[in-house]
């Protein structure tokens, strides 16, 4: 009984988004300002943007909000494909996770770097609203040591502030880092070292509409033709 009441004010929920033709549209920051510019020409052109109300959370978050029905499209990031039988869910790409330092650093020189080598370094990490933080703990787990995290916050942007003045090296995405920063990004020569899938998220019953369907569309080509990515 409660399951199908759950379902009913999901129903609901879901039914306002379709009678305002709103799309609240979960995106991460990591996520949201590597590829959303390269999303919101076409998103104006097709006449999709002016319908988007955007959340900016992490992953995790928005995935829990995508189940409650208060969003109906996520593109989120996961450490393992996402095959939930209440999600639907289409993998958009794999992305790498990197080792980030200040340009004057004295790991700045490497181009690549086993993780146990950094037994010494201090980290600053995202928290736990990211899956970095998760895959860092698998990292972790494998190296047989345990890191220096002398400080943990939800800001990126503050967190790339604090790596550049050398407070510590970050674990971050490769698409999180862009020339602007004046930061280095170093590849790990790990074996089975975790990825960051990015997917396409609904609720497995979530009501369709042309409109969803113009903008999952959309998400597929831009995805698709971002070949350096």
């Amino acid at each position: 009984m409660n399951k199908i009441l759950r379902e009913l004010r999901i129903a609901k929920r879901e039914m306002s988004h379709f009678n305002t033709e709103q799309i609240p549209f979960g995106l991460p920051p990591i996520i949201g300002n590597y590829y959303f510019p390269k999303l919101s020409k076409q998103l104006l052109d097709q006449d999709i943007l002016q319908h988007l109300k955007i959340i900016r959370d992490g992953s995790e978050n928005l995935l829990r909000q995508i189940r409650l029905g208060q969003i109906d499209i996520g593109i989120i990031g996961s450490i393992n494909p996402l095959t939930e039988d209440d999600l639907k869910s289409e993998l958009l790409k794999e992305k790498k996770f990197q080792i980030i330092v200040a340009k004057n650093h004295p790991l700045a020189s490497k181009t690549q770097v086993a993780f146990r080598d950094l037994l010494d370094e201090n980290f600053v990490l995202l928290s736990e609203r990211y899956v970095h933080l998760y895959a860092f703990q698998q990292l972790t787990a494998a190296s047989g040591f345990e890191p220096h995290v002398v400080y943990q916050s939800d800001d990126l942007q503050i967190l790339k502030s604090m790596i550049k003045d050398g407070v510590g090296i970050g674990f971050l995405t490769e698409i999180a880092i862009q020339p602007e920063d004046n930061l280095l990004a170093i590849d790990l020569i790990d074996d089975n070292q975790p990825l960051f899938y990015i997917s396409m998220v609904q609720r497995s019953a979530e009501i369709s509409t042309p409109l969803h369907k113009s903008f999952t569309e959309l998400i597929r080509r831009v995805f698709m033709e971002d070949l350096d990515s």
